[in-house]
């Protein structure tokens, strides 16, 4: 089975014989430095959405134009990040903090609304254990292709956006229901 995640799919890590440097061929992608990797990018979401999360305490109205911004920004260096994977190790961790604004504006934003709904969604985010175990299908794929070293960043890319897409969805859902009530 495949992962319906586009930034890990069939074409992510293309042919061996497309990677024509030499020092890209020296310097070969591993399991253990995409993990490493992609708990630098959480970590950096999680610090880019505390800034926003605790910002609306201080000053409600200017937290628009971070989430707005971190938005735009995000979705920009997402669609370079996916097209030119040999970016990532500079457009992923620039993505990270760009995505955690949105993600702790909003978040923010829905828990005043609705108490409770964010714990809530975080641990529903983290049910789609099979989902990550599809990526890592992929990039153990990657590894053993002898994918280049900075493949590592694009893969932890993948990895957090296939984290965070369903927290937003939780989200989504959950904020729905509970305006029902």
């Amino acid at each position: 089975m495949r992962s319906a995640n586009p930034a890990l799919n069939d074409k992510t890590f293309g042919l061996p014989g497309d990677w024509a440097s030499p020092v890209e061929r020296a310097s070969r992608m591993s399991l253990p430095g995409t993990v490493t990797k992609t708990g630098i990018l959480l970590a950096m979401v999680v610090f880019a959405a505390s800034f926003t999360w605790t910002s609306p305490m201080k000053n409600p109205e200017g937290i628009y134009s971070w989430v707005i911004g971190g938005a735009l920004v995000g979705f920009g260096l997402a669609m370079v990040t996916v097209f030119e994977k040999a970016w990532s190790s500079i457009t992923g961790p620039l993505h990270a903090l760009a995505e955690g604004l949105p993600l702790g504006g909003l978040s923010a934003f829905l828990e005043r609304q609705f108490p409770g709904i964010v714990i809530h969604a975080v641990s529903l985010a983290f049910g789609v254990a099979f989902a990550l175990l599809l990526d890592f299908d992929f990039i153990e794929e990657g590894a053993e292709q002898g994918a280049p070293k900075y493949m590592e960043w694009n893969a932890a890319f993948g990895l957090v956006v296939t984290l965070v897409w369903p927290y937003l969805e939780m989200l989504r859902l959950q904020s729905k229901l509970q305006s029902r009530n």
